[in-house]
């Protein structure tokens, strides 16, 4: 499916919240602010953490931190489909490349599995060294 048809029905959803959702939980001390909580007040980051872990939790899915756990996901995948790691590091908002270590670690664990599944040395048995192993590594990613 297209990235519009995902923007167009998230409009879609944005759109109707505003229209039949957001009227119900104003009041006063709203302002201007889009989303709201029960109380009329701007839904806040550990709000949406909260609710998160709460439906991952119903779901069987036990995660320390919900939403991160969704961010790491995203950033995992995209450096597994070829994201440029300073796109990545600005998509993020690091300042550090660095910080980003923990998605490259686990990237660096499935090119091993990779390697050792498709490469044909590996699959004719052939022991390489860990230099050998790690020059394919950087070649590949």
């Amino acid at each position: 499916m297209p990235v519009w048809c995902d923007l167009a029905c998230c409009a879609i959803w944005i759109q109707a919240y505003c229209k039949y959702t957001r009227p119900l939980l104003a009041n006063l001390s709203s302002g201007n602010t889009v989303f709201l909580d029960n109380h009329g007040l701007a839904f806040r980051a550990h709000q949406l953490t909260a609710m998160v872990k709460k439906y991952l939790l119903s779901a069987g899915i036990d995660v320390g931190a919900a939403c991160n756990a969704f961010r790491h996901s995203a950033a995992t995948h995209m450096l597994e489909n070829g994201a440029d790691c300073r796109v990545l590091q600005e998509y993020l908002g690091h300042s550090d490349l660095s910080t980003k270590q923990v998605y490259l670690e686990v990237t660096q664990t499935q090119l091993k599995k990779t390697y050792t599944k498709t490469h044909p040395a590996a699959m004719a048995g052939k022991q390489l060294s860990k230099g050998e192993v790690e020059d394919y590594l950087v070649r590949s990613s």
